[in-house]
């Protein structure tokens, strides 16, 4: 029986953004498209980009270290714009899903390789249109950076699992990467692959 649903964020709340949109906005930050070819990936990201969001570095540091990377001495408010170009604005229809499943009793939690930079905003009133943070839609959040580990690393769902309790056979996981998806199953979490930026709720309810 399902209990928690665990839905990733970027491509499955939020839709993504084509990656042009991060790259001219890191590339306004000092970041040379070249290097945003380095670092930067549709699944998952590299070097200090990697660390910030596995927890191995943390806000302060990266800021440090893009700066050295770049020459561009950045403030926590740029790199948040600019880590805001990986996302659109967040749909009203699916924070209505997710109201839904919650009033159904499921328990509701955000599972997702993410960043202290773009979680600032996305737990603030900017979030929503109707001013509202992340955490007003889910009963648990989960990052990676404060679980120190990274999607589709298996330790990432070993301390997941641990952290809140979950028996996997009573979850069913959420993502927009076939890699997390399959990572998840392994460890024996029910999981629904959802293509990026595509509708999830009737796929989901036929896993219900």
């Amino acid at each position: 029986m399902i209990k928690n649903l665990l839905f990733d964020m970027g491509g499955v709340i939020l839709p993504m953004r084509p990656m042009t949109e991060p790259v001219r906005r890191f590339g306004e930050l000092g970041l040379t498209p070249q290097l945003a070819g380095e670092y930067f990936g549709r699944t998952g990201q590299r070097g200090i980009f990697r660390q910030v969001e596995d927890g191995s570095l943390s806000a302060e540091a990266f800021l440090e270290a893009y700066e050295q990377l770049t020459g561009y001495r950045a403030g926590f408010a740029d790199i948040e714009w600019a880590w805001r170009g990986f996302v659109h604005a967040t749909p009203p229809d699916r924070l209505a899903c997710l109201r839904e499943l919650r009033a159904e009793g499921y328990h509701l939690a955000l599972v997702s390789n993410t960043n202290p930079f773009l979680q600032r905003w996305a737990e603030s009133a900017a979030f929503s249109a109707e001013g509202k943070g992340i955490g007003d839609f889910f009963d648990r959040l989960w990052y990676s950076y404060e679980l120190k580990a990274y999607k589709p690393d298996a330790l990432f769902f070993e301390r997941l699992l641990k952290a809140g309790g979950y028996n996997a056979e009573e979850c069913l996981f959420l993502d927009d990467s076939e890699a997390n998806v399959q990572a998840a199953r392994h460890m024996g979490v029910p999981s629904l692959h959802v293509p990026d930026n595509q509708d999830w709720m009737i796929p989901l309810r036929q896993c219900l």
